[in-house]
């Protein structure tokens, strides 16, 4: 069974593979690496990783907060159900936060 964890404030410009580096040990690919656009198709700071056994999605789980550049990452537990859509849509973000991510320049 896959089990799915979402990432949330990773840097916009992170990649599949810097994201395989957060995960180093644990088994997972490039390919089990989905960056999630913004509603308006750029770089969200969103991803979900696909773990093929629970054991390595537990302790994936235990990197909560650690960091991928200078920003720290937070991991919550998905579905594919949510991934899909997320894929789909976009990260919608509300309008504040909207506001002050376009004035955020990329580290």
């Amino acid at each position: 069974m896959v089990v799915i964890i979402k990432m949330k404030g990773l840097p916009w410009d992170a990649t599949a593979r810097e994201i395989c580096k957060f995960y180093r040990g644990l088994g997972i690919r490039e390919d089990d690496i989905h960056l999630a656009p913004s509603e308006e198709g750029r770089a969200s700071g969103y991803a979900f990783a696909c773990f093929q056994q629970d054991d390595e999605a537990r302790k994936a789980m235990y990197r909560n907060g650690n960091y991928v550049g200078k920003r720290y990452v937070e991991l919550v537990l998905s579905s594919r159900s949510e991934m899909d859509k997320i894929l789909k849509e976009g990260v919608r973000f509300s309008p504040i936060r909207r506001r002050a991510s376009a004035r955020q320049t990329p580290d």
